[in-house]
């Protein structure tokens, strides 16, 4: 895409970049070879993501954030109370329980990397606790430390085989974030500027800081956030960071509930630095 079809978003170059806590509740990978993903969870969200080896973080975290368009501002990482327990002694997959300080949401976990592929999987399902739940709108939030650097990293809006994506790449190492649930709009932003989370932290839903072109590319510190879908009738699977070659991204049904997806992430290249 050249240039003069790209819109940039505002606010360069963001705040200075920090990773997430250290305050580890899980940490996961696939039970063979095939797999060079490894994950780490604190604050009932999936915090760093490696690849292609344990010392090399592609992400800072990806969690949830809950309005309802008005008045209301919750992120599940700063105002949830959690529950993290695995699905059976030895297997690493983990069960999180993220429910609000205020009693108006629950948010329910399932979180596990793809055996063949380079994939982190979550499956999610939101409950409302109070009122109905179109009265809520959720957001996803995803921070990217690719090529273990917080900054200098160029993050985009695109699509593979006519699913929307977000895009985020370093030093030759790329990231996708993809969901079953359809997005209804799509941000990419500077950390402290002109990222999602100020939007929604002030209008409690998405204004449009860098409205949804075919492509929004920007470097150093980004964000990306998304809304999806609420309703009653949904049966997803979403995706989150990346993957390995373009064929591999793949949407698998779940059985209906109150609102479910799932996150798939999965990245591609290598690099050698390790420093930050």
């Amino acid at each position: 895409m050249s240039d003069s079809l790209i819109r940039y978003a505002p606010g360069w170059p963001g705040i200075p970049p920090r990773w997430t806590s250290s305050a580890k509740t899980g940490i996961g990978t696939a039970l063979n070879q095939h797999s060079k993903v490894w994950f780490t969870l604190s604050h009932g969200i999936l915090n760093e993501v490696y690849f292609p080896r344990v010392d090399q973080a592609c992400t800072r975290d990806l969690g949830l954030i809950v309005t309802n368009g008005r008045d209301f501002f919750s992120e599940e990482k700063r105002h949830c109370s959690f529950e993290n327990r695995p699905l059976e002694p030895g297997i690493p997959v983990y069960q999180l329980t993220n429910s609000c300080n205020g009693g108006r949401y629950r948010i329910h976990k399932e979180v596990l990397t793809d055996s063949y592929r380079n994939v982190v999987l979550q499956k999610i399902r939101f409950e409302p606790l109070q009122g109905p739940l179109l009265d809520y709108h959720l957001y996803a939030l995803l921070a990217p430390h690719l090529a273990n650097w917080g900054s200098g990293n160029t993050g985009w809006i695109g699509d593979y085989k006519g699913f929307p994506m977000f895009f985020a790449e370093r030093d030759g190492v790329t990231l996708a974030l993809a969901s079953s649930v359809p997005w209804k709009k799509m941000s990419v932003g500077f950390v402290g500027t002109s990222d999602g989370w100020q939007d929604l932290s002030e209008h409690f839903q998405m204004e449009g800081n860098t409205p949804a072109p075919k492509m929004a590319t920007l470097r150093s510190r980004v964000r990306l956030i998304l809304p999806l879908r609420m309703a009653n009738s949904s049966s997803p699977w979403a995706s989150v960071p990346g993957h390995r070659r373009p064929g591999s991204t793949h949407v698998r049904p779940c059985s209906r509930t109150t609102t479910k997806f799932a996150s798939i992430t999965s990245l591609s290249g290598a690099t050698g630095r390790t420093s930050c």
